[in-house]
Parts: C-alpha cells; sequence; structure tokens
C-alpha cells in the first residue's frame, strides 16, 4: 500500500513526521526522497511514479533462483578480486 509521508534528515538518520503501524515491524521499504518545498501534491507525486512504472506481461514469473546464482557469483568475484582472504 502507497503511503506518503514527511519526514526530516537529522544527524544521518530519516526521522518519519509520525510512526508506521506494527504490522509494518521488520518489514523493508523502497524510498523515494522528495524535498517538501517544492510543493507537490500526492496527486502530483503519484502521477510522477506513474509515468516511472511500467507493467509486466500477465505470463512474467520472477526466476528468484536464477537471480541468488547471478548474485552468488557476482558477489564470489569481487570478493576475491578485492584481495581478501
Amino acid at each position: 500500500m502507497p503511503m506518503v509521508l514527511e519526514a526530516t534528515y537529522h544527524q544521518g538518520q530519516l526521522i518519519l513526521n509520525r510512526p508506521l503501524g506494527t504490522e509494518q515491524e521488520g518489514k523493508k521499504f523502497k524510498v523515494i526522497l522528495h524535498e517538501a518545498d517544492l510543493e507537490v501534491s500526492p496527486a502530483q507525486f503519484f502521477q510522477w511514479v506513474d509515468t516511472h512504472s511500467f507493467s509486466l506481461p500477465d505470463d512474467y514469473r520472477f526466476q528468484r533462483d536464477e537471480l541468488y546464482e547471478r548474485y552468488s557469483k557476482i558477489h564470489i568475484k569481487l570478493y576475491l578480486a578485492s584481495g581478501a582472504q
């Protein structure tokens, strides 16, 4: 469920103007930052999000195992390239 919240950035922390519900505890979120001084309404913001979104085909299937395999191979290569032993 999309939400629009205000927050203040202070000493390296993004502090929300109100707490999230307990049902959000432990969940991760994707955050889009937009300066509040620009005076954009939530409707304008979500219109912007819609223009930067795309639809997936009905038969699309996320290949989690393939993604993890790729990530593991890249992670190992980066680890070895860093000279770590």
